[in-house]
């Protein structure tokens, strides 16, 4: 089986939770994806965004700032997230999300002990 690039951030840098979740997004999408795919054969259909962690929060955030009608990741998995951190901002982007779409993209396989 053949993997793509894997990147990783800092755990210094926390700018992929909120307030700056939304940049961090738009940084994924408008610049990073585009720039791996133009660069590696890439199938749109099958990216995925993995996060543990604070990137588990990020993982939740990018899916509620997707526009509902255009995914960019086909496939989410927060392993862990640490979603204590603060609480009501993902609970705010849900929210919108579900206002846009009337459908909530999550199927829980599992919860920490």
């Amino acid at each position: 089986m053949k993997f793509g690039p894997v990147l990783t951030c800092p755990a210094s840098q926390t700018d992929y939770l909120l307030p700056g979740a939304a940049a961090y997004f738009g940084f994924f999408t408008q610049e990073l994806i585009p720039a791996m795919e133009a660069q590696y054969s890439i199938d749109p259909a099958k990216r995925s965004l993995v996060g543990y962690s604070d990137s588990g929060v990020f993982v939740v955030l990018a899916r509620f700032m997707e526009n509902p009608k255009h995914r960019y990741f086909s496939g989410v998995l927060a392993s862990d997230g640490a979603f204590w951190f603060d609480p009501s901002g993902d609970s705010a982007l849900e929210g919108q999300y579900y206002a846009q779409s009337h459908a909530l993209p999550a199927r829980p396989v599992g919860k920490s002990p």
